[in-house]
């Protein structure tokens, strides 16, 4: 598997486990809180994010994508979020060829 494929699979993983997350907390469960498991953490040394400010923009960036699985379908499967997992490693890449 390729590095490309193996981050945006990965980023799948993060947005299902984070519509769990997202979703606890609008019932009062402190979901993002207590549970958060640092996907971003692997997913930002993947893509080689140096330190400093481009790396506060680029997990500001991921986290937004983070949180908009709550617009989203619960299903059991995560190839819901693969358009989604694809849009945000783009956000991501740019991020990074812009700075």
């Amino acid at each position: 598997m390729e590095n490309k494929e193996l981050i945006i699979e990965l980023i799948q993983q993060d947005l299902k486990h984070s519509q769990l997350l997202y979703g606890l907390d609008q019932i009062g469960l402190c979901g993002t809180e207590l549970y958060f498991i640092e996907i971003s953490e692997i997913v930002y040394r993947l893509m080689n994010v140096p330190n400093g400010k481009i790396g506060d923009h680029w997990m500001e960036t991921y986290m937004n994508f983070m949180r908009d699985t709550v617009n989203y379908e619960i299903s059991h499967s995560i190839d819901v979020f693969k358009p989604l997992a694809y849009a945000c490693y783009v956000q991501l890449e740019l991020i990074l060829l812009n700075n």
